[in-house]
This record gives C-alpha cells, structure tokens and sequence, in this order.
C-alpha cells in the first residue's frame, strides 16, 4: 500500500475514534448576508439567540440578543424601536447577525411587557441602560459582546433616541437613523399651539399606548414640551460631527435629514452618509433594501 493511501486510511480511522470538531469562521463581514445562510456553522460557536432583561432604574427589560456565529468578541448593535414600537426591526438584526455582528432587540420600560413606565424622558436613559449592560464584564463575556464596539441603529422615535444616545455617550462611535423624528424640534411645535393644538396632540398619542403603560397622552405630549429646548437634534451636532452616521430616510424628506445634515456638515462632519427611499414610514416595501443598506454601512467600518 502506498504511503498516501496508508495516510488516508489511518486518517479515515483516527476520524471514526476521535471524532473533530469542526468550526466554521463567519467573515468579518459578509455584505451578502441579507439573503444567504452561512455555509456552515460554527459547532463550538453557533449563531443563536438568547431571551435577555436588561436593569433600568430598577424595573426589567425585556430584550433579545440575536448572537453572531465564532467566538469573537462581536460588534453589537444595538436597535431602538419607535412609538409604540409596532416595528421591531428583527428583520434587521437577523440580517446583521449573518453578516457576522450580534444584534439586541429590547423594550423601553413600560413598553411590550418590560416593568416600569413609558416616558420619551425614560426612553433615553433606557438606551444607556442597554449600553452599560453590554459593556459589563460577565455580559460581554457570555455573549460574545465585543464593548468596545456598540452601534446604534434606531427608527422613528428610535432613530432620535439613537442620534442622542450617540451624541451623550463618548465610547459610541457609530450611529443609523432611519426615518427618525426630532422630539426637540416637535416639542417646539407644541409649545407654539394654543391648547386646542395641545389636546389634538395629546388625542393623537393616546390612540397608541395600547401596548405602553404607565403614560397617557397628555404626559406624553407634555415631555415634549418640557424638553423643547434641550432635544433637538442640530444642538447635537458638534458631539455626532467626529462619529459615523447613517441617516436613512423616506420620500419625501423628513423632519431631521435636511436641518440635522446640514448642521453635521457645517461642523466638518467627515463620516454622513445619507440615503433616500421610496417608501412609508415603515420601509415596508423596502425591508430588503434597508437591510442592505444597513449591511453595506456596517461593514464599511470594519
């Protein structure tokens, strides 16, 4: 028998007594995710999903982090849902989580089950909540999290809460809006309506908190006002301006895209990227595309 035969053979028996764990590397970034399985998965560190709660301020969130196949330690991004939250945007973390990054989905307080109350107030420090539970130790250690690399992705209400989330927090480096609204500068549109304008705002956010609790309406509409001056978003510029920041928006233009990128772009801001879609409010003719989109950004950083 031949030496390569006798290699082959020994190497077929050592394969049946000892059976090899075999381990499936996801590419550091695969822009092909959105529509295609990885090849193989990784037996030691599959892709997979884990039912999370995150503190806030004494009340549980509840939360799903969709984990990234190998070892790692992975990017992690991190989406903000709107108001109420009615789109989830798992779609997106599914598609980020094939490209190689782990996503977490979670619920403000107050919001789809999670304890506490619902406030746009509470919303933002919920998402640094989220933040500093990835970047603890024994998170980021059991679920793969690489902490010094978190990224927001938000839409609508989200999308705001993403944009000033990243402009408070120094160690986030990257940002994506999509179709995001501007709770400063709607504030200030309140606070200009006599209260016939008021009450209608106030009706008009009361026919949506059937999956929120602990709010009303009138509180709603009330924190806007309360906070016409410190939120809107063009104050923030000069903090975003040194970030990456993807602002994706919808036909015709919203409320942030003009005023928020041309405030970046008088503070020198090297890293917009902007981009336009025929679409609703909820990109729901265009799911594929935005995942796309968002895929092409993400691994643009790497």
């Amino acid at each position: 028998m031949s030496h390569s035969r006798i290699a082959l053979a020994l190497g077929a028996f050592l394969s049946a007594c000892f059976p090899i764990t075999v381990r499936a590397q996801t590419p550091a970034c695969d822009t092909q995710a959105v529509a295609t399985d990885p090849a193989a998965s990784d037996s030691l560190y599959p892709p997979t999903l884990a039912a999370v709660q995150i503190p806030s301020s004494g009340a549980w969130m509840n939360g799903v982090l969709y984990l990234a196949q190998s070892k790692g330690p992975h990017t992690t991004v991190v989406f903000l849902h709107g108001f109420p939250g009615t789109e989830k945007q798992a779609d997106l973390a599914q598609a980020v989580r094939r490209a190689g990054f782990n996503g977490l989905v979670f619920y403000y307080r107050g919001s789809w089950g999670s304890e506490g109350d619902f406030s746009f107030s509470h919303e933002l420090e919920d998402v640094a909540a989220a933040l500093k539970w990835l970047r603890t130790a024994a998170v980021a250690d059991s679920y793969r999290v690489n902490p010094r690399h978190l990224i927001l992705v938000g839409h609508s209400f989200g999308g705001f809460a993403a944009l000033y989330g990243a402009a408070v927090d120094s160690e986030v480096g990257a940002v994506a809006a999509l179709a995001p609204a501007d709770l400063g500068r709607r504030g200030e549109r309140l606070k200009e309506k006599d209260p016939q304008g008021f009450a209608a705002s106030a009706r008009g956010a009361s026919a949506q908190l059937g999956a929120l609790r602990g709010t009303s309406g009138q509180a709603l509409v009330q924190d806007l006002v309360n906070h016409a001056t410190e939120w809107p978003l063009t104050r923030y510029a000069h903090a975003l301006a040194g970030k990456r920041v993807l602002l994706v928006v919808v036909v015709p233009l919203g409320e942030v895209y003009e005023p928020l990128g041309a405030a970046l772009r008088r503070e020198g801001a090297s890293h917009l990227t902007t981009e336009t879609l025929d679409s609703d409010h909820a990109f729901s003719n265009s799911r594929v595309a935005l995942a796309r989109l968002l895929i092409r950004w993400l691994c643009s950083q790497q």
